[in-house]
This record gives C-alpha cells, sequence and structure tokens, in this order.
C-alpha cells in the first residue's frame, strides 16, 4: 500500500507553480516590496482543496483534453511527436514494474518498515512466459518436490518432501503466476487509466489507495487551478510560449540557450517542475494499485497458503497416475515412486498452467532510460524536458 503523502511535496508542487504568479507580477505590488513578509505571502498562495480520501472511487486524469500543451500541463494524448500526459505515466509506470519484476527474480524482499532489502535468491519461473525449467535470464526453476510411495497389503499412501531445496520448482512456478497476475493487473489498470477516469481497486468495498489518489487529486487541481488563473490574466497562446531555459549538468551552456533570468523563464520552470512531480504522483499511485490488484488475484486463485495448493495437487496425482504407478504385487516401493515421479512432475504443470490461465497479461519490459530527471529541476534549471 502506498502511504498518505507527506505535506512538503504537496507544497513543492503547489509552491512552485504558485511562485510564476508572483513572479509575473498577477500580486499586488506590495507584496514583492523587500519588506513584504512572508506570512502575508502565504495568504496570498493558493489552497489545497478539501478532498475526502475515504470516499473517492474514481480519479480524472490532470491533463488537456484539447488546445496546445501549456508549461506542465501536458495534452491527455501525444501531439506532434511529443509525448502526452498518458504517455508520460505510462514511461515510468512501465519502469517501475519492470523494476518490481526484477526484484522478485532476484529474491529481493523490501522492509517496508525500515527502507531496506535483502536478497534471498529464490526459483521464479513463468509458465505463462514459457519458464518451464529456466527463467529468462537462465537459471534454473529448481527441483521437483520429492515424492515415496508406501504401500501394504491393504492400503497405500503418497508423502510428499519439501525439504532441502525439493518442491523449489512448484513453489517457483506459483512464485511466477504472481509475476503474470502483475503483468495481468498492469493491463487492466493502464486500461482504465487511459479512459480517462481511472477507478481505484476496491478491497472488500475499501479502497486501499484512497488517501494517495486524494493526494494526487489536490495537488492536480491546485496545479490547474493555478493556471487557469495565469491564463486569465495573459491568455492561453501567450502562456503555451512561455518556456523553461535548459541548462546542461556541466553548467556550459549550449549555443543558442539564455542564462534563465526573467520571471516568466523561472514561472515556467517551476510549472514544469509541478507538472513533472503529478506525472511522477500518478506513475507512483498505479503500481501501488497494480500490486493491490494482483495480490487480491493470487488469493482468489490459489488462496494464501501456497503449501495447501501443492499438497492439493499432489493428492490428486495419486489418481491420475495410478496406471503408471502400478506395477504388480511384487513391486518395490521405490519401483512405484520411480515410475509415479515423471506422471506427477507433468501433472503438476498442467495443474499450474490451468490454475493461473486467466492471467492472460505480456511481459512488461523497461524501457529506454529517460533523458529527464524529476531531480535534475534545481532554482528553475532544467535538463532537456524530452520525457
Amino acid at each position: 500500500m502506498v502511504s498518505k503523502l507527506g505535506g512538503a511535496r504537496q507544497t513543492r508542487a503547489l509552491f512552485s507553480s504558485a511562485l510564476l504568479l508572483i513572479f509575473l507580477g498577477f500580486y499586488p505590488q506590495n507584496l514583492k516590496a523587500q519588506n513584504a513578509s512572508l506570512d502575508e505571502l502565504r495568504k496570498r498562495l493558493p489552497s489545497l482543496p478539501n478532498v475526502d480520501g475515504s470516499s473517492l472511487s474514481s480519479l480524472e486524469l490532470g491533463c488537456r483534453k484539447s488546445g496546445p500543451e501549456l508549461p506542465g500541463y501536458y495534452p491527455c494524448d501525444s501531439q506532434n511527436g511529443k509525448p502526452g500526459f498518458k504517455s508520460r505515466v505510462e514511461f515510468y509506470v512501465q519502469n517501475m514494474v519492470a523494476s518490481l519484476v526484477d526484484d522478485l527474480y532476484s529474491g529481493v524482499t523490501p522492509n517496508l518498515t525500515t527502507g531496506a532489502s535483502k536478497l534471498s535468491p529464490t526459483p521464479v519461473c513463468n509458465l505463462g512466459q514459457n519458464e518451464t525449467d529456466k527463467d529468462f535470464k537462465g537459471r534454473s526453476c529448481g527441483e521437483f518436490c520429492e515424492l515415496k510411495v508406501e504401500t501394504s497389503l491393504t492400503s497405500g499412501s503418497l508423502t510428499v518432501n519439501d525439504k532441502n531445496g525439493h518442491c523449489d520448482r512448484e513453489y517457483g512456478w506459483i512464485r511466477g503466476g504472481h509475476v503474470q497476475a502483475i503483468y495481468d493487473s498492469y493491463e487492466k489498470v493502464m486500461q482504465s487509466f487511459k479512459s480517462g477516469t481511472y477507478q481505484l481497486v476496491s478491497v472488500d468495498g475499501v479502497h486501499p489507495n484512497g488517501e494517495y489518489a486524494a493526494d494526487v487529486l489536490r495537488v492536480q487541481t491546485a496545479h490547474k487551478g493555478v493556471l487557469d488563473e495565469i491564463i486569465a490574466k495573459k491568455g492561453e497562446d501567450k502562456v503555451s510560449k512561455l518556456t523553461c531555459k535548459v541548462r546542461d549538468l556541466a553548467g556550459s551552456f549550449k549555443a543558442g540557450d539564455q542564462v534563465v533570468a526573467t520571471p516568466e523563464s523561472h514561472g515556467a520552470c517551476r510549472l514544469k517542475m509541478g507538472g513533472m512531480e503529478l506525472v511522477s504522483m500518478w506513475a507512483k499511485l498505479l503500481v501501488s494499485e497494480i500490486q493491490w490488484k494482483a495480490a487480491m488475484a493470487m488469493d482468489e486463485t490459489i488462496g494464501q497458503d501456497p503449501t495447501q495448493l501443492i499438497k492439493k495437487i499432489s493428492q490428486g496425482t495419486e489418481k491420475a497416475c495410478a496406471k503408471e504407478a502400478d506395477c504388480g504385487i511384487t513391486c518395490s516401493d521405490a519401483e512405484r515412486t520411480k515410475r509415479l515421479t515423471p506422471c506427477y512432475q507433468q501433472q503438476v504443470k498442467k495443474k499450474m498452467e490451468e490454475i493461473f490461465a486467466p492471467f492472460k497479461g505480456q511481459k512488461v519490459n523497461r524501457q529506454a532510460k529517460p533523458v529527464a530527471q524529476f531531480f535534475y529541476f534545481i532554482f528553475g534549471d532544467l535538463n532537456h524536458d524530452k520525457v
């Protein structure tokens, strides 16, 4: 679950946008005087709208449905070869989901309290992506459960040994099912997002990310409100032409670039900061939604104890593989076990494929590293806003 966003990040996006109003002179002249108090300035800044996260079930996208791109306020869809709001958010969601899956394959387990991670490699093999014997990195899916048939004159039994690495493959396929559930959830969440009105995931009637979504809506509404006020004063055409001049990280200026000096340029940079922060907030919200949706799908599919799933499959194998294991009354238990094992391995793979078949998503691959990064914004300077 994503926790409620701290006030500092909300203030950063809002205050950065509000600075444009100050720099462009839309506030009374006395506020720009050197002796203007900070308290007086704060009273003039737009306030965050009140939003009840507990009652929030859907969220409208904070993007332009028509008209030119404004600083930090992107068209919903791509225009003239430039990515729109949806593309920008999806780009980061893709990379974050790919990183999440990489961690699962690597066995990285984060501590949600401290933020620290530990590495405990365990097999993860996604049958939905044809990872039967090896994962996509060529690592083994591990050993099957070790079976043992024991018979007497009146009865017979099958025991499963899951100690010392046995059953790694079965558990690895279940972990791979979780990965496939993430891919499936990614497609469903992004489909809802691209519709223009995102429907929040519900767990027993409660939206676990409701408070975070409320923070997104607060910042999104305030950010647009500042732009609307600027447009009312300057006109949409003039605002669309505001630019944030760029400076490379080495500090040298490129041919044609100018030092960020004018109030308008400073303001445009801060609006871009607010817009990119909003993209980041949306991406993090959607990734959390994907994780919740995948977790619920796994609960509904296999329950909370994968051990019980393996036990159920192995018990079903006794009947399905009875013919293969039957080698007469003089046959030893060791021979029966030897005959049963290949049949069991085929049956468990078949059952796992059937169980996870509803998860239809395609693999989510990491996209090329973006040129623009959120932390490149420092005092109005922006490095290559290409994404």
